[in-house]
């Protein structure tokens, strides 16, 4: 049988205050991680859609011990509502704030019962939150892409550069950058489990 995760003495209590800063304290380094690949992987605009897939490697650690410190219900939703509102207080579009809220909700849902989480779970959980931020992200050009290359203009980028990151999103490697928003979440939330077994655990001890 796989190994539960996280306290499970506490998983029945309600979320204290402590609780919802802890998620607001490791939701926004989450969310920093997510925006420092992005900054990173903006020198070439067919890297810019893989950031939440490659980013995710890395949150998932942070994720991964937030998880393991709070085992309670509501603790993902109560993240992904912190992070999605300091998102759009940084400028992001509704459709990005939006995804990730929903993409918590869903998280929530898939990791179930505090009592009965397990890694597998855990690591579903975050790989649908990061395509559901991802997907919020790449949403806008559905809805008005003119509006977002322009967006992008105004934030000092030219327009071949808005133009290429709409393109890519209309073509085939906009599916393997969804595909790897999924894997990168699943495989990053199951690297925080190992790395948190092997050192966290020491520190908290």
């Amino acid at each position: 049988m796989e190994k539960k995760i996280g306290d499970q003495s506490a998983h029945n209590s309600k979320m204290t205050a402590k609780d919802f800063v802890f998620a607001a304290v490791f939701g926004v380094l989450i969310f920093l991680v997510f925006m420092v690949f992005s900054m990173l992987l903006m020198i070439n605009v067919n890297f810019v859609w893989f950031t939440h897939g490659i980013a995710a490697i890395p949150a998932g650690i942070i994720w991964a011990y937030l998880i393991s410190k709070v085992n309670k219900r509501g603790l993902i939703i109560t993240m992904g509502i912190i992070v999605g509102i300091v998102g759009f207080l940084m400028g992001m579009f509704w459709s990005a704030p939006v995804g990730i809220i929903v993409g918590a909700i869903l998280a929530e849902l898939i990791a179930g019962n505090p009592s009965t989480r397990t890694a597998k779970k855990l690591a579903l959980a975050f790989a649908v939150f990061v395509f559901c931020f991802w997907l919020g992200h790449i949403s806008l050009i559905f809805i008005n892409a003119e509006s977002y290359i322009q967006m992008i203009i105004n934030a000092g980028m030219s327009r071949e550069y808005a133009q290429g990151l709409v393109d890519f999103v209309y073509s085939p490697l906009c599916v393997l950058a969804g595909i790897a928003a999924l894997v990168g979440g699943f495989f990053g939330s199951l690297l925080g489990n190992k790395v948190f077994k092997k050192h966290f655990e020491k520190i908290s001890a």
